[in-house]
């Protein structure tokens, strides 16, 4: 989930931050990252980076499910077991 969060070092595990998620739907809090997005600038891709609890950099994707929501999931078949069908899809800068 995105949501309001204290900022992360990038390249750090999650951490127990004040955010937004934890706050309305699981108090006590859970941990968080904030600096999970990285940009490749020869293809302008822009893309989710997550870091386990071990430091570990697993690949993740960003995926679209029903109600046009937007996650990002490591594995793309598990995670449509709970929640149905979803798109794998790749946000891209634009220069203007």
């Amino acid at each position: 989930m995105f949501g309001i969060m204290e900022q992360t070092p990038p390249g750090s595990p999650p951490a127990d931050v004040p955010n937004s998620y934890s706050d309305f739907f699981h108090p006590p809090r859970n941990a968080a990252e904030s600096a999970i997005w990285s940009f490749d600038s020869t293809t302008n891709e822009i893309k989710p980076q997550w870091v386990n609890t071990n430091l570990d950099t697993p690949t993740h994707f960003t995926v679209v499910s029903g109600g046009n929501v937007i996650r990002i999931a490591g594995d793309v078949s598990a995670y449509e077991i709970p929640v149905g069908p979803a798109k794998i899809v790749k946000f891209t800068f634009v220069p203007a």
